[in-house]
């Protein structure tokens, strides 16, 4: 594992040319140069497996991403290559990383926190739509389990009849009949209508116009009882007025 040029333990390369805990030792001409780890001196070291670091961002305190014993915490990612300090940031929706970190896990990242683009503003998929990141974060270090993946595309299916308008769509009420109002192209059909729902409800514009009259024959009857309240109320007043 190293070979420092003696035979003394305690140096970070042992008798037997093992590597020492909390050592880190480089070779360079055919020999090892031994030092120890240190968490927090803003370098991030790679030594026996047990005293690694994750990350040095050189502080020794918790709850910035990187802890005083030098691991990312959960919630984290960090980045930085070894003998450097390492820069530890929460995942954050909306930052063209799509990360897993702890508890705390995108289904997607696109770049923005828009609705209705694929990726919604909690960064999850939206209904009728796939997305795929093409690169992995090489550099990137964090707790068990994490990822941290490029920015992600996001296209509609572009599936008739799974309940989610996408693409030419006019319309997509969950399945592929005709007669229905949403044909089995996912077209409007002619003599309809259909709302914008998921998936789309769809009548006859005959039905249209006649919910529409009625949805306003009713306000029109609310109005008029509102009216007719207030003009009892101010008329009644009148009258004990009059007879005082």
């Amino acid at each position: 594992q190293c070979d420092d040029g003696n035979t003394e333990d305690g140096d970070g390369c042992s008798s037997v040319c093992g590597l020492e805990a909390g050592f880190n030792c480089k070779d360079k001409d055919g020999q090892s140069t031994c030092s120890r780890v240190e968490c927090g001196d803003r370098k991030r070291q790679g030594g026996h497996e047990t005293d690694e670091e994750e990350c040095d961002d050189g502080n020794d305190k918790d709850g910035d991403g990187c802890s005083s014993a030098c691991k990312v915490e959960g919630g984290y990612i960090c980045t930085g290559a070894l003998d450097f300090k390492s820069r530890c940031q929460q995942v954050r929706c909306g930052d063209s990383w799509r990360e897993k970190s702890g508890d705390l896990e995108e289904q997607c990242d696109d770049g923005n926190t828009n609705e209705g683009d694929g990726c919604s503003a909690a960064c999850r998929i939206e209904g009728g739509y796939t997305c795929s990141s093409k690169n992995k974060r090489t550099n990137a270090v964090g707790p068990p389990d994490f990822f941290s993946h490029s920015r992600d595309s996001c296209s509609p299916n572009k599936v008739c009849g799974d309940m989610y308008r996408t693409g030419e769509e006019e319309c997509d009420d969950g399945n592929k009949e005709d007669g229905d109002g949403c044909s089995a192209s996912c077209k409007v059909e002619k003599g309809y209508v259909c709302d914008q729902a998921i998936p789309d409800q769809c009548v006859t514009k005959q039905a249209k116009k006649q919910q529409e009259e009625e949805e306003k024959k009713k306000a029109e009857e609310e109005e008029k009882k509102k009216g007719g309240f207030f003009s009892n109320m101010f008329g009644g007043k009148k009258e004990k007025e009059g007879e005082l």
